[in-house]
């Protein structure tokens, strides 16, 4: 700290890199005094937009060395967050870190234990978290106005456009990772209750990414309730973070509420926070977290919005690992180490896929000779067609009478073309035709007997 201010460092400087050094600005125990970057043109850029007379580094070390650093903006790419992170803490810095903490599931008790044994403080940007009506939303359901809280739902869509390492696989981790992560951690923050159970889905849209841009995931909280969450990357869409909570006494959707305490309410009422819902880094609460932040480092006080407390939503966050109309693996990378129990969708499918089995062979038996060819026309219908060809259902069959073409296995084949052959009661046995109602049209009325 120099002249009674905090040092500031932004490392990365990429879109999101501009919220923080906006924040950065504005606060008045606030001074930026470097920016770096792995390409010294996306430092000078930064630089340009906001007039800025700041050091310029391309070495992460660089800023790991200097005095006048007291915090560090990490807003690289997803996979260089926690190693980089843990060696700010080492050098003494106070780390303000971009989402995700991590991606790899090694890394978050080495982020964990680095951060208690260093004693430095630490915030993750969950900017949702520091959202007016996330906010009230969370302090309405903690002094009971909700009562007990059974469902809450989630989406995260936004289509624009992600260049650079956002379409790679492994900088990013997944789409809920990147930017999913957001809504997960404001549903587990708002009901105050962690996720304990994750099954999900994912769905490959383009060539664009190369993971599946689209996932749907379904969960249980700690607390007993469910919910569903969604996040998509593509479409034509703009930025949207709904959220609903259904409750015993009253209901939220976004900013609409139905509450029970109010007699006589017939429909939702609307509160407006004054908080614009913007996908743009201008527009998200940055001023607010660094004021938070330093306030905790002034105090000497951990903040509520920590590695820590990341920890559940980055391991709720789904990570799916597959090729297009491939079954989905879901959580089970961020699940293995952490108190969240995950089901593979491929897993739930073998289920469910046994299950509709069972309960189709039960209400529609097989035929004994089902593993004979059945007619098509008799496979899609049992109402055969008025005129039957040969090799078709007869006028009057029923399910169990098709006109079967027997396997090159049979024995014989019945040359009877008015009869098909009649089952006996052992399966795969065939006895002859029955008598045959036209002997003088039958071809080979010797044949009504099996050689």
């Amino acid at each position: 700290m120099k002249n009674g201010k905090f040092g500031c460092a932004v490392w990365g400087c990429g879109w999101v890199a501009s919220g923080h050094i906006n924040a950065y600005l504005k606060h008045p125990a606030c001074e930026v005094v470097t920016l770096g970057s792995r390409r010294i043109e996306s430092v000078q850029a930064k630089q340009a937009e906001f007039g800025l007379d700041c050091r310029a580094v391309t070495d992460f070390n660089d800023i790991l060395n200097d005095d006048r650093v007291d915090i560090v903006s990490i807003c690289t790419p997803n996979c260089q967050h926690a190693e980089e992170a843990i060696l700010a803490m080492k050098a003494g810095k106070h780390v303000f870190l971009e989402k995700p903490i991590a991606i790899r599931e090694e890394d978050i008790p080495r982020l964990v234990e680095t951060a208690e044994a260093t004693h430095a403080k630490t915030l993750v940007a969950f900017i949702l978290r520091f959202n007016p009506l996330v906010q009230l939303q969370k302090r309405l359901i903690a002094e009971g106005e909700l009562g007990k809280v059974f469902m809450a739902n989630t989406d995260y869509w936004f289509g624009r456009e992600r260049k650079g390492w956002m379409k790679h696989a492994e900088q990013t981790g997944g789409a809920f990772i990147l930017a999913g992560c957001h809504s997960v951690d404001m549903v587990r923050h708002i009901i105050g209750a962690d996720i304990a159970c994750v099954s999900a889905q994912a769905a490959m849209v383009g060539d664009y990414y190369e993971y599946p841009p689209i996932e749907t995931a379904q969960v249980q909280f700690t607390n007993g309730a469910i919910g569903v969450f969604t996040c998509s990357l593509v479409g034509t869409t703009p930025y949207m973070a709904n959220t609903s909570i259904l409750g015993e006494k009253g209901t939220i959707v976004n900013d609409r509420f139905y509450l029970k305490r109010f007699d006589g309410q017939k429909d939702f009422f609307t509160l407006d926070t004054g908080m614009k819902k913007s996908g743009d880094v201008y527009d998200h609460p940055f001023p607010a977290m660094v004021s938070h932040f330093v306030e905790c480092i002034q105090d000497d006080k951990e903040s509520p919005n920590n590695i820590r407390s990341a920890v559940n939503a980055r391991r709720s966050s789904i990570t799916s690992e597959i090729r297009p109309l491939a079954a989905c693996k879901s959580a089970a990378l961020a699940a293995r180490i952490s108190g969240v129990r995950a089901t593979s969708a491929s897993a739930i499918a073998r289920r469910a896929s046994f299950f509709f089995s069972v309960v189709s062979r039960l209400r529609h038996p097989r035929p004994r000779w089902a593993s004979a060819r059945i007619s098509p026309v008799v496979r899609t219908a049992f109402k055969p067609p008025l005129h039957a060809a040969p090799g078709t259902a007869s006028r009057r069959a029923s399910p169990r009478r098709y006109h079967t073409e027997p396997t090159a296995s049979r024995r014989w084949r019945s040359p009877c073309p008015s009869r098909p052959p009649w089952p006996s009661g052992r399966r795969g046995a065939w006895s002859p035709c029955r008598p045959c109602p036209a002997p003088s049209r039958c071809p080979r009325p010797s044949a009504r007997s099996p050689p």
